[in-house]
């Protein structure tokens, strides 16, 4: 009997009833925790496979343009001039600073 089939068997067990019936087979729960332990590796590639196949997209790195450079951090510095107007900004030590952002 393969690897496959046993671990197979454990949840899904071909055991009839009386009245021909499949039933459920009473299981410990050492034996499910070690169940899942063992196909733990296999449902991960399993997820993985399917994740990777729906990320297809590729990410494009590329260097940002001297004047959008310029532009963020002007964009930077005027936020940081604002909080410090508007008291967002409170000095806690020597080299600390408390910055409540929205």
């Amino acid at each position: 009997m393969n690897k496959k089939s046993s671990s197979h068997d454990i949840l899904n067990p071909k055991k009839k009833g009386k009245e021909g019936k499949q039933t459920m087979k009473e299981m410990d729960i050492s034996d499910l925790n070690q169940y899942i332990q063992s196909n733990k590796k296999e449902a991960n590639y399993q997820v993985n496979k399917e994740l990777s196949s729906i990320k297809k997209r590729r990410l494009k790195y590329r260097k940002r343009s001297d004047d959008e450079i310029e532009a963020l951090n002007r964009i930077c510095i005027e936020k940081w001039k604002r909080a410090e107007r508007e008291g967002k900004i409170k000095r806690t030590g020597k080299k600390e600073l408390y910055y409540a952002f929205d």
